[in-house]
């Protein structure tokens, strides 16, 4: 998606409004919607282009004067920043939320940017900065209620320690992260098959393979129930029979985990495919809890 594209898409999203209707509210719900789409395309590793979407947005931002708005696209412009290899950009974009931000009223915003300022230094490969960044960012969310972030940068604050050999404190901000993850979001969650899957590979780096083997078959149970789940609404993934062989001849498989939503939770990306019967074939986000299809972007041509 390049610079034409994104001026296409938001020019699709004014084109409805009339002159009347073209004011602070309407703008605010173009930007909310750039957001959206941004966040998506973000998810589905297309960085460059999520970026030229949050650019776009925040421009209509300072327009309408949205500052709380504002704070949320910076923080996204730094996050993808550092997804594109350019942590010095975001750190830049993070610094700016860090000295807009209201303390009051703002805590969310500022334990994302703290999160982002962590990443960044880990990148570069400072990271003593990197833990301390991120243990305020623990803080921050912990003291807003944003228990799924704070998990977050625990986890991540595991990732600096295993960089660093300390596999003692690696095994500690993991396990932190894997309480916070069972009591916000039960014991068959994906968010809590990850941190299963972490304390196991630290403890595999540790040479502790009993252990490591137990944590690994506690993930793969948790995603092995999630596919059941869907098992049981495969309907979602058939096509017609056009060569009549007598059934559908496509598969599914899943390829990853990434939250479309932006609410804090994984969805399952599921690739689909068919043979000689064509239709569907492409990628979908799955609800992992309840079967539900939250989004498809199909490939190969329109199915009939």
């Amino acid at each position: 998606m390049n610079k034409t594209l994104v001026c296409i898409l938001a020019v699709s999203l004014i084109t409805p409004l009339t002159a009347q209707e073209i004011n602070t509210d309407s703008l605010r719900a173009v930007a909310d919607s750039l957001h959206a789409v941004g966040d998506s395309v973000f998810e589905l590793n297309q960085d460059s282009s999520a970026l030229g979407i949050f650019r776009f947005e925040l421009t209509l931002r300072r327009e309408i004067l949205d500052s709380s708005g504002e704070l949320k696209t910076m923080n996204m412009i730094g996050r993808t920043f550092n997804a594109l290899g350019e942590p010095d950009s975001a750190l830049v974009y993070a610094d700016m939320v860090l000295g807009f931000a209201d303390v009051t009223s703002d805590s969310a915003e500022i334990g994302q940017a703290y999160h982002t300022r962590g990443y960044a230094f880990f990148q570069i490969r400072r990271y003593e900065e990197a833990i301390g960044e991120y243990n305020t960012a623990v803080d921050v969310r912990l003291a807003c209620g944003d228990s799924i972030g704070a998990a977050n940068s625990l986890y991540n604050i595991g990732l600096v320690y295993r960089e660093l050999g300390e596999y003692g404190k690696a095994l500690e901000n993991h396990e932190k992260a894997m309480v916070i993850n069972l009591k916000a979001l039960g014991a068959e969650n994906p968010h809590v098959a990850e941190s299963y899957y972490n304390i196991g590979k630290v403890n595999h780096e540790q040479e502790n393979p009993d252990s490591a083997l137990a944590y690994y078959t506690k993930s793969i149970d948790i995603f092995e129930k999630s596919r059941g789940k869907l098992e049981n609404r495969y309907k979602v993934f058939s096509g017609k029979d056009l060569d009549s062989s007598g059934q559908w001849d496509g598969d599914w498989n899943p390829r990853g985990l990434i939250d479309v939503e932006g609410d804090g939770f994984n969805e399952l990306l599921i690739s689909i495919g068919a043979s000689m019967d064509l239709y569907p074939r492409g990628l979908a986000v799955i609800d992992p809890q309840t079967g539900k299809q939250l989004w498809f972007y199909e490939m190969g041509g329109k199915s009939e």
